[in-house]
């Protein structure tokens, strides 16, 4: 399809979407009488109004399986608080990003969100004093959505507070920069094999590309190219510091070296002197949250 249109027939699934928002419940006579007003516009006289019905019962004709949490209960509730405080502004444009540019069914979205928000309740709220740890296991079928869940939740963690994420993709760079890729659209909303080179305004992607969204700022100390993984030395060229006003990402294989060299900068940016730990240094007040994706 040329690029015109592609645009044509994304203006006309964005008034369809519009007018079955009016419908409540969305019927199959609903989708036909959408169809047919769509169509008589004579701006869309040429669409391919099969193609519009298809993507528009995809969207609305789906059905998801639900999900279940296995706990101890040893948790307080947090996430609904935090929202009367805080905004949601990753998670709002990622949630936007999926309905308008990945087209994913409104049950879908809504169930991640559900999800996310469990899975965030069962972490702790990063305001929370003092020390403490909360760890977890997501489990799901092959190709079951697990990247966007934890794109996702990636999201709303940083909006409630979490400065710091490191995502641990594997021990191959492929494997790495695939996921680093995904999170440069999903998360970041720009390019980060070209963001060490300059402004990120010009280097949008994903979710930061959508039309009258403003620029969210996060750090990426690395990038979605093959050798994109964590280098101290691009690190110390940096003034990025974890913990501070704005969020950091860091995508990184399995690696001791590489581990390694990531918790000497962090500690070395940030630690502060404790003579009864082994290297003498320890960070405080830095919540973090670390996704293992295997």
């Amino acid at each position: 399809m040329k690029p015109m249109d592609e645009e044509i027939f994304s203006a006309a699934y964005g008034v369809a979407t519009s007018l079955l928002q009016l419908e409540k419940p969305i019927t199959m006579e609903a989708l036909d009488r959408t169809v047919a007003v769509v169509g008589a516009m004579p701006k869309f006289a040429d669409l391919d109004l099969n193609r519009l019905r298809k993507a528009l019962e995809a969207k609305n004709n789906i059905r998801v399986g639900g999900y279940s949490v296995i706990d101890d209960k040893d948790f307080q509730s947090w996430i609904a608080a935090a929202r009367e405080d805080r905004e949601f502004e990753f998670w709002d444009r990622y949630r936007s990003y999926l309905e308008l540019k990945k087209r994913f069914p409104e049950a879908v979205i809504d169930q991640l969100d559900g999800l996310t928000d469990d899975i965030l309740d069962r972490l702790r709220d990063p305001r929370t004093s003092g020390n403490w740890d909360r760890r977890g296991l997501v489990v799901g079928d092959v190709q079951s959505g697990k990247t966007s869940n934890y794109t996702g939740l990636i999201c709303k963690a940083v909006d409630a507070g979490y400065p710091l994420i490191i995502v641990l993709a594997g021990v191959h760079n492929s494997l790495r920069s695939q996921t680093q890729i995904r999170l440069d659209e999903g998360f970041l909303g720009f390019d980060t094999r070209l963001s060490l080179r300059g402004d990120q305004e010009n280097q949008r992607i994903g979710a930061g590309a959508l039309p009258g969204q403003k620029l969210l700022i996060a750090h990426s100390l690395t990038s979605s190219s093959d050798s994109g993984d964590f280098k101290r030395t691009t690190a110390d060229g940096t003034k990025i510091i974890p913990g501070g006003k704005d969020p950091v990402l860091l995508v990184v294989k399995k690696s001791v070296s590489i581990l390694g060299n990531l918790l000497k900068w962090v500690a070395s940016v940030r630690g502060e002197n404790d003579e009864t730990i082994p290297g003498g240094k320890i960070v405080r007040d830095v919540p973090l949250l670390v996704i293992d994706d295997e």
